[in-house]
């Protein structure tokens, strides 16, 4: 879920839903976690949680504490695709491996897992009442159906072709393109192929629109349609991740989120090839900043449409908009005092700080707020353009840019890490 970037940056991963897996002990033989229903709820509690989108040293911290709550021994280690969990200790230690895949950010289903850790944590739910409840959440209906979600990709793209600079053309064009590819997000089934494929789409419809549409900017629509899958998020947790020590999952989610940007540059390369079918086509580029009005309409339906890709809860609706007004707002007065990319830190302290008072408050996930309001800071937009120009053979604006990229990204996570510290949630989630 990048929003980038001039003044955004708009993020999403599409990936496949997370097919369950048995248990493997530190033998190999597939196990059922034996008969202990303590033991097989942190199991599945596990799973669901890397489903949801949780980061490593989030999982990892929420399961440890709900294990030591009834005085049970036992450790994690979570990377993007595999699970591990050691119960016991010496010779007695039993070890489960949970081959899994990266899953969507879903925050609804996240806030619905920490209710049910911090009830069965505090005893008024037993482990084995707790594990029916857990599958009941894992099996729920989706929260917001197809409609919703191609209605989102289209508001998404649209908001972020007004951050670029985009006129009016470009804008309901974007919002065309916006639609096209959360269609191929539906229905792609092949998920190393999608951002590529989309990319190519993208860069190609984008061509031909523009030379029969006078004024339309071709690079403006391109990077405004694909917006929502640049992996900006992807980057800032794995430089979190990495921050916290979790170096293999962090290291894991930095070099997957190069390969997408890789990817979708290959695509959009390949795309633009088909300018050469109309002699003489030039590139547009966006007519200028946009109004103050402009903005303020965007990031109100950016944050609405980061609702349902992150498939929060109706009753987060309010909090989510104020906290990307409020983090992006904040961004720009810190891009005022101490320059843009530190403008970064600025917004991601104040984002940090509220979604932790939020999560001491409310006994709620401070991800709730944190994930969508990081959307309008984190740099996805920006690695994209590195690479393109790369590609381009432009060394010296591909090299600027990619440090540009990396600058705010840990300025993003410096700004989380004070607000942790300045505002301890209390909450593992």
């Amino acid at each position: 879920m990048g929003l980038a970037k001039g003044a955004s940056f708009f993020t999403m991963e599409l990936l496949l839903p997370q097919t369950l897996r048995n248990p493997t002990s530190s033998s190999g033989a597939p196990t059922r976690a034996g008969g202990d229903p303590s033991t097989r709820f942190l199991l599945e509690l596990a799973r669901a949680l890397h489903a949801a989108g949780a980061p490593s040293y989030r999982l990892e911290e929420a399961l440890t504490r709900c294990a030591s709550s009834w005085g049970q021994q036992a450790e994690f280690y979570s990377t993007p695709t595999s699970l591990f969990a050691a119960f016991g200790g010496g010779e007695e230690q039993r070890t489960y491996l949970l081959r899994v895949r990266p899953g969507d950010t879903d925050l609804g289903r996240l806030s619905e897992l920490d209710e049910l850790m911090e009830e069965v944590a505090g005893g008024r739910v037993a482990p084995s009442e707790g594990i029916a409840r857990l599958r009941a959440v894992e099996s729920a209906p989706a929260r917001y159906g197809r409609a919703s979600t191609l209605a989102a990709f289209a508001v998404v793209s649209a908001t972020a072709a007004v951050f670029f600079g985009g006129s009016a053309l470009d804008i309901g064009f974007s919002l065309l393109l916006g639609l096209v590819i959360g269609a191929l997000g539906l229905a792609f089934s092949r998920v190393g192929l999608f951002e590529s494929t989309a990319a190519f789409v993208a860069a190609a419809l984008s061509i031909v629109a523009a030379h029969f549409v006078p004024g339309l900017s071709d690079r403006v629509t391109t990077l405004a349609g694909l917006i929502v899958l640049m992996p900006g998020l992807m980057l800032t947790v794995g430089l979190a991740e990495v921050s916290m020590t979790h170096w293999m999952s962090g290291t894991s989610r930095l070099a997957g989120s190069a390969v997408v940007f890789l990817s979708m540059a290959i695509g959009v390369a390949l795309g633009r090839k088909v300018s050469t079918l109309f002699p003489g086509f030039v590139s547009v580029d966006g007519t200028g900043a946009p109004t103050v009005l402009a903005i303020a309409c965007s990031l109100v339906l950016a944050s609405l449409g980061f609702v349902v890709l992150f498939r929060a809860r109706k009753s987060d609706v309010g909090w989510i908009l104020l906290a990307g007004v409020g983090g992006f707002y904040a961004a720009r007065f810190g891009a005022a005092v101490v320059g843009p990319e530190l403008g970064s830190f600025v917004g991601a302290l104040a984002i940090g700080m509220g979604s932790n008072a939020f999560a001491r408050f409310y006994r709620r996930p401070a991800s709730v707020l944190q994930l969508p309001g990081l959307l309008l800071l984190v740099p996805g937009s920006i690695g994209f353009q590195s690479l393109s120009s790369f590609l381009a053979q432009d060394v010296l604006q591909g090299v600027d840019a990619a440090f540009r990229m990396l600058f705010v990204g840990a300025s993003l996570v410096g700004g989380l890490l004070l607000g942790n510290a300045l505002v301890p949630p209390r909450r593992s989630l």
